[in-house]
């Protein structure tokens, strides 16, 4: 897919989609990282966050004290990115709400997805039987509920809602998942249609 950045509308709404997530603050500003294997990811948000912008934005690449290799990468600054991290950060304190969930679009949706989304398959005799779509939210129950609720109304996705590792997350059966994944793989490029997949191979190795 060749995102749409022409229309500040589709400019904010994946800004909003990078923000709800794997952002993190940076007083009004916001940066990525993201592990030196997933180079593919972190080259797609710096392209969009480059046109966008209109500026040039680094991709650097750091070494942890563990010896791990990291990707970093942060925008300029702009007056949109200012008034959506002020809007999602009101008092200093993220807060996921409903006048900041109508700033997405379906292509924020697809980049808070790669960010957040994990599929999970369940085997039977070393074939798939069921598959659990998940967005690791990291938020409350009660925001849980308030994007579900949105999620219904904007998109007609019935997601439930399960406690996870950090916080709570969204969920979605076999038949909802995939088609989920279905409508959002075609508008991922190739390097990243991976990661919307609603089927493995039918039979694995057990």
């Amino acid at each position: 897919m060749d995102f749409e950045v022409s229309s500040k509308r589709e400019r904010r709404g994946i800004l909003a989609g990078m923000l709800l997530g794997g952002a993190r603050r940076n007083g009004d500003n916001f940066y990525l990282l993201h592990p030196a294997r997933h180079r593919a990811h972190a080259e797609l948000q710096r392209q969009l966050l480059e046109r966008i912008g209109g500026r040039p934005v680094a991709l650097k690449m750091y070494l942890t004290r563990q010896g791990e290799r990291w990707l970093r990468l942060q925008p300029k600054q702009t007056p949109l990115i200012r008034v959506l991290v002020q809007r999602l950060y009101p008092g200093g304190t993220r807060t996921i709400a409903r006048p900041f969930l109508r700033h997405l679009t379906r292509q924020g949706l697809v980049l808070w997805y790669l960010d957040r989304g994990s599929r999970a398959f369940r085997y039977r005799n070393g074939r798939i039987r069921s598959l659990e779509v998940s967005l690791h939210v990291g938020a409350s129950r009660a925001e849980c509920e308030t994007i579900a609720a949105y999620f219904a109304r904007t998109w007609g996705w019935q997601w439930g809602i399960a406690r996870g590792k950090r916080g709570y997350r969204l969920r979605l059966g076999s038949q909802a998942g995939r088609q989920f994944l279905a409508e959002l793989r075609p508008q991922l490029p190739p390097s990243l249609r991976h990661k919307a997949d609603p089927a493995r191979n039918a039979t694995v190795a057990t």
